[in-house]
């Protein structure tokens, strides 16, 4: 779309940063903004939520209200959680539970009207970096070690969350180093092992080895960038461990470095087996939420009650919405996985599947399915891709809705680019 395009009252050359950030504090606000306690109106994600609906809206009566294959798989995996949302339990968790997941739908659609473009996929990724950067520089300034045993903390929050938004910098930091030469190559290096070391820091297994992993699954699948990749992973790994052995960070603690290096699993290989169990014994599920009543626990999961998962998001959606929600949410996953992996050649779109990636990784060993919210809004973002190409398909062979027609429709010149550009600029970046 050329930069003169105007959309809701203001040129697209400034309404994609405002797109890039509003989606970036949706998909990560629950992992680092603490409860201020100021009501529903003062929520972050709600507030992010409603701009973003109302910009995606706006998006989509500007390509005539077309619905696409992105619209329809999401409608239907949205079909396939309905029978564990009708059978979700009557408690607190499992009430809430089912307003995240239904939010969660809503994320995926917006997603995918706004992140349709490049300007606002950049922007997008950089808005990212930011805020995972500037999480690390938070916890190195104002970090404690008090409140989880050693693990570092800010104003209480989990360090789970802090650790993911702290990894996340050093990974997109990373692949941004890759892509620069001379000082701002080592000024970036060193930005993605200072957040590393912070990620680290907060004693969260998941993110720090889901950084690593990510990085490598896109050094192997983007040939064109691997070696140079595995070359500031293996900077980024050793330089992190180096600085941790110099400094003695955390190794005599129960938390930090020392348990990022230890071999427990935290209880996850019993809650595993436990739920898959459940899983054999109902196919079509127990019901959002409802795991806690299926399950023995142990001293440590009583002390939360009801809220109980099993800390993967394949198994929880097998063992409570049963398995044709299992089987919605993987066909959302491989879609959205083909759109990004055809994308990944360039720089922009290896950064985007090593987010996607790293959020995927990450949904298998913590959180729950509202929790690992970065995963569908990483879901909407390849689906975008999707509406993308369908859309231009739709310009080339110059479709026409019946309801337009009052309206002055258009009918092809033959000419594929011509009628390409047409879409393009009725569909805002």
């Amino acid at each position: 779309m050329h930069a003169g395009t105007r959309w809701l009252g203001y040129s697209t050359a400034h309404g994609a940063p405002v797109i890039g950030a509003v989606v970036a504090v949706l998909a990560t606000a629950n992992l680092f903004v603490p409860d201020l306690g100021l009501g529903w109106y003062a929520d972050p994600t709600l507030i992010a939520l409603g701009v973003a609906a109302i910009l995606a809206f706006a998006a989509w009566l500007r390509t005539s209200g077309y619905l696409g294959t992105p619209h329809v798989l999401i409608g239907f995996t949205a079909l396939a959680f309905v029978p564990g949302v009708l059978s979700a339990g009557a408690n607190p968790y499992a009430q809430s539970k089912v307003l995240g997941l239904v939010g969660s739908f809503v994320m995926m659609l917006v997603v995918v009207q706004l992140l349709a473009r490049e300007r606002p996929r950049r922007h997008f990724v950089v808005a990212l970096a930011i805020l995972g950067i500037g999480v690390a520089l938070f916890l190195s300034r104002y970090g404690e070690t008090v409140t989880f045993l050693g693990r570092t903390s800010v104003a209480g929050l989990n360090p789970i969350g802090l650790g993911r938004m702290a990894a996340l910098g050093a990974l997109l930091a990373s692949l941004a180093a890759m892509r620069t030469v001379g000082v701002r190559r080592l000024a970036l290096v060193a930005v993605a092992i200072g957040a590393g070391v912070m990620a680290a820091s907060t004693g969260s297994r998941g993110p720090v080895a889901a950084a690593a992993l990510a990085a490598v699954l896109v050094a192997l699948l983007v040939k064109r960038e691997g070696s140079r990749i595995l070359r500031i992973l293996g900077v980024l790994l050793a330089g992190g461990l180096g600085l941790y052995l110099v400094a003695g960070l955390g190794l005599d603690d129960p938390g930090g470095i020392g348990r990022l290096l230890s071999g427990d699993s935290s209880g996850r290989n019993r809650l595993w087996a436990d739920s898959m169990a459940v899983a054999f014994q109902h196919p079509a599920g127990i019901g959002f939420g409802n795991l806690y009543e299926h399950i023995a626990l142990t001293p440590t999961m009583a002390t939360t009650g009801d809220s109980q998962y099993t800390h993967n998001i394949f198994i929880e959606t097998l063992v409570e919405g049963g398995v044709i929600a299992l089987l919605g949410l993987v066909v959302l996953l491989v879609a959205s996985y083909r759109s990004l992996r055809s994308d990944s050649t360039s720089p922009l779109g290896a950064s985007i599947l090593a987010v996607w990636f790293f959020a995927l990784i990450n949904a298998n060993v913590s959180s729950d399915l509202v929790g690992n919210r970065l995963v569908w809004i990483m879901i909407g973002a390849g689906l975008a891709l999707k509406l993308r190409d369908s859309q231009e398909a739709r310009s080339a062979l110059a479709v026409v809705t019946p309801w337009r027609r009052g309206r002055g429709a258009y009918l092809a010149r033959g000419d594929a680019t011509d009628s390409r550009a047409r879409v393009r600029s009725a569909d805002p970046e």
